[in-house]
């Protein structure tokens, strides 16, 4: 299944998606049995990503909860829902592909699982779009001190970046972190699939670069703000700065970028700074405009 949008989030694109296929599946099956609000499900759709083992793949359980009103197995139901899903192979200049593929898990469960290139669609357009701006939350100054890891990482991302800057390995049109705008002029887009490697035999798509487990693992903690902007508050968003600079912490600890990586793998360099990157924007915006505290950009 191929997903055009101009807009970042998964959860919330794939809860859209599996609404439109229960239209046209439950008015065949049971037009009665149907919420009259089917248009408010996405927010009880049961939809989570697994765990980091299974890198990006969302289960979704709504077919155990149509099963009663339909009359059907889950199984059933929820076969039926992805032979419902909408197809949409367009792909502008402003928006992003997200390819999945999809499968049925027995007795009823729906996995979605993002590909590389629908991944690197993702990091790329994470760079270039802005995160939603939900408002300044109210900031207990309590609790000011346990965003001070997440400060770090903030800083320790814009510096990184400068440094590679210096070094020639990727080039920037702005070393203060202060503007909104697409941070990278060279490369661009930022090499995150391994073109100089043989396709996967089993998948038939190239892969994404960024394999080591803590690179995945940050991705994933990318992936989650992202999907779970629209619904934070004060707790919840100092828990994910709280998780993201640990993720941060983990893959900086572990992933070299210069130095040897520099010299003997440049692109697996300038994707690693390419997470930088986003990894710079979203704490950014946690911090600046989620929680209202400074995001400093040296140490």
């Amino acid at each position: 299944m191929n997903i055009s949008r101009n807009f970042i989030a998964i959860k919330p694109l794939l809860q859209q998606q599996l609404i439109a296929a229960m239209n046209l599946v439950g008015t065949d099956i049971a037009p009665a049995n149907l919420p009259s609000d089917l248009k408010l499900m996405s927010q009880m759709i049961p939809l989570h990503r697994l765990s980091d083992n299974a890198f990006v793949v969302y289960r979704c359980a709504i077919a155990f909860k149509l099963a009663p009103l339909w009359q059907l197995s889950a199984f059933d139901i929820a076969n039926q829902l992805v032979a419902s899903l909408p197809i949409n192979t367009q792909n502008t200049s402003n928006q992003i592909c997200l390819d999945f593929t999809i499968e049925v898990v027995f007795p009823g469960w729906i996995n979605f699982r993002l590909s590389s290139q629908g991944l690197a669609a993702w990091l790329q357009q994470s760079l270039q779009t802005s995160p939603n701006q939900q408002g300044q939350l109210d900031k207990n100054q309590k609790e000011a001190h346990h965003l001070f890891p997440a400060q770090y990482a903030h800083a320790r991302c814009c510096s990184l970046l400068r440094l590679a800057h210096q070094q020639d390995l990727i080039k920037l049109q702005d070393l203060s972190f202060k503007t909104l705008n697409y941070p990278f002029i060279e490369p661009h887009p930022i090499p995150w699939l391994d073109n100089d490697q043989q396709v996967n035999t089993t998948t038939g798509q190239v892969q994404l670069r960024l394999v080591h487990p803590a690179e995945q693992h940050l991705i994933t903690q990318l992936l989650d703000w992202q999907d779970a902007i629209n619904i934070q508050n004060q707790g919840s968003s100092i828990k994910l700065a709280s998780a993201l600079s640990k993720a941060f912490e983990t893959f900086y600890s572990s992933c070299r970028i210069l130095g040897e990586v520099k010299i003997d793998t440049p692109k697996l360099a300038q994707a690693r700074l390419g997470l930088l990157g986003v990894t710079q924007i979203i704490l950014r915006s946690l911090l600046q405009d989620q929680l209202g505290v400074a995001a400093p950009t040296e140490l």
